[in-house]
């Protein structure tokens, strides 16, 4: 047993000399000789330049990049990096290898995504009809250029700011343009308008809609920042206006007025309904309905209302008649008007309504569906 146990122990032995003998260099425990001396390519989106300066005896031979969105060229002991713009939100990297005969070192080339950033301007720009200017915090790191819709907007770059002038609006009616900005392939816009609710809006328009047989119509109306007043009837729809949006609101369920009929008086409140009128809003006051007041070119100004309840699209207003002055549903008899896609309308002081007068508007008690009451 002791003499097996002696020879298998000589065998690894041997084996393990054998072992050694073959061993080779670990290229992993290679220092090179190339000492990286300066770098600098780490660079931000826009089109760029670096350097990497390194110290070698025998001078650099040749360099590499793995990847070819940037180039490298050398000349004695400096490789100089280009990059183009970066057109991408990602950051990208390149592994730039430099020679020096058969030793080598490598350096890691990165360029950040575009960035940019105009939080407090994205959501548009409102003026005043006065001339104004309004700055816009800016954060880039890339060259962003700007120009405008309309010779009365003037954007500029001011340090970290987007400087807006408007000259002053002399119109008589609201007006929109854009801002536009580009960096990169990337192009987009802002939003700006510029108006003054009693000077642009207030006063006579029409309140126009759809009838259920696709006809367009309107009835004669007065707005005011709190209501719109529709002499016809003697109801008064109240309203709010927002003139940092340039918008009007109404509730859903709105009181408008009361109407006389047959010795009986009935209550007429305003739900809202979807195209079909399969879903309404009922005797809830928790939706609204807004309008966005725009100038048509054809010499109106326009405000369309819309909006949602409950995932459905705001498509109508409905006229309901109540028994007693209480938005419920024991009080509800029936409903006399559907105004399918609301708007209001109002003419240029320079333009003429008869048109519209004569072939779209009625007097507004041909509109009611009295019959319902009188059942």
């Amino acid at each position: 047993m002791k003499k097996i146990y002696n020879i298998m122990l000589a065998a690894v032995l041997a084996f393990s000399f054998a072992s050694c003998s073959d061993d080779t260099d670990n290229p992993y425990d290679h220092v090179s000789t190339i000492n990286v001396v300066k770098q600098s390519v780490a660079f931000d989106a826009s089109a760029s330049t670096g350097k990497v300066v390194v110290k070698t005896p025998g001078g650099i031979t040749r360099v590499a990049l793995s990847q070819s969105w940037c180039e490298a060229t050398f000349d004695g002991d400096t490789v100089t990096v280009t990059a183009p713009q970066n057109q991408s939100l990602e950051t990208r990297y390149s592994k730039l290898t430099v020679w020096a005969g058969e030793d080598s070192t490598s350096v890691m080339v990165q360029q950040n995504g575009y960035h940019v950033s105009l939080p407090d301007a994205m959501n548009g720009i409102i003026g005043g009809d006065d001339a104004s200017v309004s700055k816009f915090f800016v954060s880039r790191n890339v060259d962003i250029a700007f120009s405008a819709s309309e010779d009365w907007i003037t954007p500029s770059l001011v340090g970290d700011s987007l400087v807006v002038s408007l000259a002053a609006n002399n119109t008589g009616h609201v007006r929109s343009g854009y801002v536009y900005y580009s960096f990169g392939d990337t192009k987009d816009s802002i939003a700006v308008k510029q108006f003054d609710f009693d000077k642009d809006f207030a006063g006579e328009c029409y309140l126009t809609y759809y009838t259920e047989e696709g006809k367009f119509t309107g009835m004669q109306a007065l707005i005011t920042k709190n209501k719109i007043s529709l002499p016809d009837f003697g109801f008064e729809m109240p309203i709010s206006v927002d003139e940092s949006t340039g918008t009007i609101s109404v509730q859903s369920g709105a009181y408008l007025g009361s109407l006389a009929l047959g010795g009986s008086t009935y209550y007429i409140y305003q739900p809202f309904a979807d195209e079909n009128i399969e879903y309404w809003t009922s005797y809830n006051t928790n939706s609204y309905s807004t309008a966005e007041i725009e100038h048509i070119e054809d010499g109106y100004s326009v405000a369309e209302f819309g909006g949602t309840f409950g995932g459905h699209e705001i498509a109508a207003f409905i006229w309901e008649a109540f028994s007693a002055k209480k938005l419920a549903k024991e009080n509800d008899v029936a409903d006399i008007l559907t105004l399918y896609y609301p708007a209001l309308m109002k003419f240029d002081e320079d333009a003429s309504a008869s048109k519209f007068s004569a072939k779209h508007a009625v007097n507004g008690k041909q509109l009611l569906n009295l019959n319902k009451l009188k059942k």
